[in-house]
């Protein structure tokens, strides 16, 4: 096969691949995880020599998913850092548990301030009685993976203590319950590094003062 047959087969680019913008939506897959990878390392091995890299923005909209498939698209995030790229990560509508872990591997972590965040221990069910063996290899794997997750967000954390200790998430986030969190417990949280997109631009008139309701009623204010 010649090189241009093979290289005919690869997939274009979408338009906002083709400037650095990159999403992730729905359910994080096995093959949905290489296919984004792939999409990020062609456009970073073809931007890498330009010197004024501009950032990889990769959007968070996705219920979450294979846990496994998460931390390979983490991995070559990790490897565009390493090429010299900075990569902004930016949560939008919902972002469940492990898009949402995924989203700590950007140098700098966007939320819009409308989005929520979701945070819980990995969960897996059983559809008839198996082994015990079976059990406590995934007793083990699932173990292994939770600390991997609270090593994540507790290392790339900026708030400090308690959320700079693997140990908290684990006690805290990972026994059982869901967590939803607002853009600004995030950000309190050490978890994002800014809230973008306010409900504040959404006043026509942003320098305008609200009437109270005794004036609005005719009462004027003593």
């Amino acid at each position: 096969m010649s090189e241009n047959a093979s290289e005919s087969r690869l997939p274009a680019p979408t338009e906002l691949e083709g400037h650095g913008e990159f999403l992730l939506s729905g359910e994080i897959t096995p093959e949905s995880a290489v296919k984004l990878s792939q999409a990020l390392l062609r456009y970073a091995y073809a931007t890498k020599d330009i010197a004024q890299k501009p950032p990889v923005v990769l959007t968070l909209f996705s219920v979450g998913g294979n846990l496994d498939a998460g931390f390979h698209i983490a991995a070559t995030l990790m490897r565009l850092r390493e090429m010299g790229f900075e990569v902004h990560t930016r949560v939008q509508g919902g972002v469940y548990s492990t898009a949402f872990i995924l989203a700590q591997f950007g140098t700098h972590r966007q939320m819009d301030s409308t989005a929520i965040a979701h945070i819980h221990t990995i969960q897996f069910t059983v559809e008839r009685q198996a082994e015990t063996i079976i059990f406590e290899d995934h007793a083990d794997r699932i173990a292994k993976r939770k600390q991997t997750m609270a090593e994540t967000l507790a290392l790339r954390n900026t708030g400090g203590e308690p959320y700079n200790r693997p140990e908290y998430w684990i006690e805290h986030f990972m026994q059982g319950r869901e967590h939803h969190l607002t853009a600004r417990q995030c950000l309190d949280m050490g978890l994002i590094d800014e809230i973008v997109g306010g409900l504040e631009s959404l006043n026509p008139f942003p320098k305008r003062v609200v009437t109270p309701l005794e004036r609005v009623n005719g009462h004027s204010a003593a």
